[in-house]
């Protein structure tokens, strides 16, 4: 278990080795000064999601920050005969799926901060006219994860598919073969629903299946029968390897997540899946469903916490493109003022209605409330994109 007293602690003896104040740390990380003083009092432990902000702030790891010694906290229970990844370690973070990435970005020696990898989570946004929670992970990113892992510096090697196929058992073999094949190259691998509809950083195999990292305990878990993948209702069978690559320039990074963001609205060149809306139209999306009655309670709130995390993501990504290329910084900050007002926006929203209470009820004036900070974001967000096409504009100059 992770002690807050200990916790609070360390972010006290962090915060003040850096010569810190809780204002000024507060507003690094768009929250409270009140939530950190919770923190440091042991009354709170932070969100999952500010974690990496926090480790990235302090210069330090995850787990330092909660007081962990990694060897002690991941329990290998590990069968006989099974092959592991020596010194495999999951960075946690919201959404799994970065950490996973970034996890095995630093299997392979090269480090990235959360807000550099996150990027494609940072200018998304898809909801459907139920504002299901499902919409978090419903979605393509028509490449640009991949794209990013290369300018990243790795290449990633992806095999996925439905079990609707009619040679689905062979699939999974396949897959198998490839995850066995690539562990005893000594390279990191992460796969879809191991357990829960996320991704899982996988550890190890033996001969029934995965040892995978649970992100929540850090505990090495399995094995996963491999002939198990893809047999859930999601029913999708995906597996992705990284290895090492070559690291591109800064301005190509930023020029390929700022033609991504500008873009993920645009049907033509991102199509949404079936019932899904993407970009800022899917704010309208979402309080027309507040309106009519349609959206899910829980699935507002659960919308409001991981859109919230991303767009403050999107403000993290910002300030460290500004600080890599060491120009256009005012046309940098109007884009981060947007997105820190999106953020904010709709951090407020996940406050109303948080999503530890899973049977709120929406009243009228909650109603109100949200379609009120549901417009204030896509208008803020609006106008950080109208930045950020401008800034794409000025790079092409220079490209």
């Amino acid at each position: 278990m992770v002690d807050k007293t200990a916790v609070g602690k360390k972010i006290f003896e962090l915060r003040k080795k850096k010569g810190i104040t809780q204002d000024y740390l507060a507003k690094q990380i768009n929250i409270t000064p009140q939530a950190i003083s919770k923190w440091e009092n042991g009354v709170t432990l932070p969100d999952t999601g500010l974690l990496p902000a926090l480790a990235e702030l302090f210069c330090v790891s995850v787990d330092e920050v909660l007081c962990l010694h990694t060897n002690k906290y991941i329990e290998k229970q590990i069968g006989k005969g099974a092959v592991m990844l020596p010194g495999i370690k999951y960075f946690p973070c919201t959404p799994p799926l970065v950490g996973c990435i970034k996890s095995s970005l630093d299997y392979i020696g090269i480090h990235v901060s959360t807000s550099w990898i996150s990027a494609p989570y940072a200018f998304m946004l898809n909801i459907n006219e139920e504002v299901s929670f499902m919409g978090t992970e419903y979605w393509g990113d028509n490449g640009c994860f991949d794209e990013l892992i290369r300018n990243c510096g790795g290449i990633v090697k992806n095999y996925g598919f439905y079990k609707s196929v009619s040679d689905i058992d062979e699939k999974r073999q396949e897959a198998w073969l490839m995850i066995r094949d690539s562990i005893d190259k000594g390279l990191p691998c992460y796969a879809w629903e191991l357990d829960k509809p996320m991704y899982y950083l996988i550890a190890g195999y033996d001969e029934i299946g995965y040892y995978y990292i649970e992100p929540d305990s850090l505990k090495v878990t399995g094995p996963k029968p491999y002939q198990e993948l893809g047999a859930t209702e999601w029913g999708c069978l995906e597996i992705h390897i990284i290895r090492p690559g070559s690291i591109s320039d800064n301005l190509k990074t930023i020029k390929d997540v700022f033609e991504y963001a500008i873009n993920v609205g645009n049907p033509e060149v991102h199509a949404p899946n079936e019932g899904y809306t993407m970009g800022t139209e899917a704010y309208r999306m979402w309080w027309e469903a507040l309106l009519s009655g349609q959206a899910d309670s829980y699935g507002v709130a659960y919308n409001a916490s991981f859109w919230s995390k991303c767009k403050n993501m999107a403000v993290l990504f910002l300030k460290e493109s500004k600080l890599r290329i060491g120009i256009l910084e005012n046309q940098f900050d109007n884009a981060i003022s947007h997105y820190e007002a999106c953020g904010k926006s709709l951090t407020k929203l996940s406050q109303m209605l948080p999503v530890s209470n899973k049977n709120s009820i929406i009243t009228e004036q909650l109603r109100k409330e949200a379609v009120s900070l549901l417009k204030a974001a896509q208008l803020s967000e609006k106008k950080g994109l109208e930045e950020i096409s401008n800034l794409l504009s000025e790079i092409y100059k220079i490209w």
